[in-house]
Order: C-alpha cells, then sequence, then structure tokens
C-alpha cells in the first residue's frame, strides 16, 4: 500500500533521520519534532504520502493497523502534525518498522540483483503466517498488508490509500 499525494515537510527536520526511518531498522529514540503540511484545499487524507518518503497516516489508519498486527509485527508511531493551510494543525503519525523482515521472499521465484538485493520481489506465502502488517527494507513508502487489513481499511471509509497485489508464491 502506499499514499497518492505528496505533502512537504512544514518544518526543518533533519534529511537523515528521515532517511533512517525509511532506511534503517531499529528503535527510534527522541524523535524530533515531526510536521508536514497538506497541499491541497479541504480535508487530508488519511494516508499521506510525503516527498521525503516518510510513512504519514492519521489516528484512524493507525486505529486500524494496531488493531490487525500479525504476531511477528511491530509499528513504532512517531507522533507528528499535518500543517492545513488555513493554519489549522492535525494529529498524525509517522509510521516506523523497528524490525525489518528481509527473510519473507520467496527464493526461487525473487530475481535478485549483484549486490543481493531483490530486483523483483516474490513473498513467499509459507513466511507470511504472522504477518498482517509489515514493510520490507529498501522499499521506501510501502507497506505490506493481509486483504483482511485492505478490506478493514476500506470498511473505515480511510483516504488516500492506493492498493497493488504484492507478489506472493
Amino acid at each position: 500500500m502506499q499514499s497518492k499525494k505528496l505533502a512537504d515537510t512544514a518544518i526543518d527536520i533533519d534529511w537523515q533521520f528521515l532517511d533512517r526511518l525509511v532506511f534503517e531498522p531499529g528503535l527510534v529514540q527522541d524523535p524530533p519534532q515531526l510536521a508536514w503540511s497538506w497541499p491541497l484545499d479541504g480535508p487530508a487524507e488519511d494516508w499521506i504520502g510525503t516527498a521525503d518518503m516518510t510513512r504519514l497516516v492519521s489516528p484512524a489508519v493507525r486505529e486500524v493497523l494496531d488493531a490487525h498486527l500479525g504476531g511477528a509485527d511491530r509499528i513504532q508511531w512517531l507522533d507528528a502534525t499535518v500543517q492545513m493551510p488555513d493554519g489549522s494543525a492535525l494529529p498524525y503519525f509517522v509510521m516506523h518498522f523497528p524490525d525489518w523482515h528481509d527473510d519473507l521472499y520467496d527464493e526461487a521465484s525473487t530475481t535478485w540483483g549483484p549486490g543481493g538485493l531483490p530486483i523483483r520481489w516474490v513473498l513467499s506465502r509459507a513466511k507470511l503466517k504472522d504477518h498482517r502488517v509489515f514493510a520490507l527494507p529498501n522499499l521506501s513508502k510501502i507497506v505490506i498488508v493481509s486483504g483482511d487489513v485492505v478490506d478493514a481499511l476500506k470498511d473505515a471509509g480511510l483516504t488516500g490509500i492506493a492498493v497493488t497485489p504484492a507478489r506472493v508464491a
């Protein structure tokens, strides 16, 4: 899953910190203030894509995802705000995955690059049994969720979500 619209940072945020959120595992200690600006008139979407690839979601998205985590899934939620064009600020969360699961690929079906990274990845159905909401290393904004999580997000009427089926063998 990934968002369709992009928001820019509303304050000066350390770009190296934002890169670590997306490209490094581990719990975040003492995060800086995090804020983005919503670029459009009208309500902000629940799942907002950012120009810096940060996974930015509303409290409603957090509620659905927390209720559907698999036994091997863990999300660290970092407080954030979304600045609206009228000057108001809405509470949002940055979704950070402290645990990387680079062992979920179907080895036979995944195409691997010379550096050992997957070029065309395929997930192993057998390895997904304890996962329902997770991210894979180096896939930036993408969050992988099970079908029942997609249904729960749709049933909640949440906005800004683009769904593309993952390749699973």
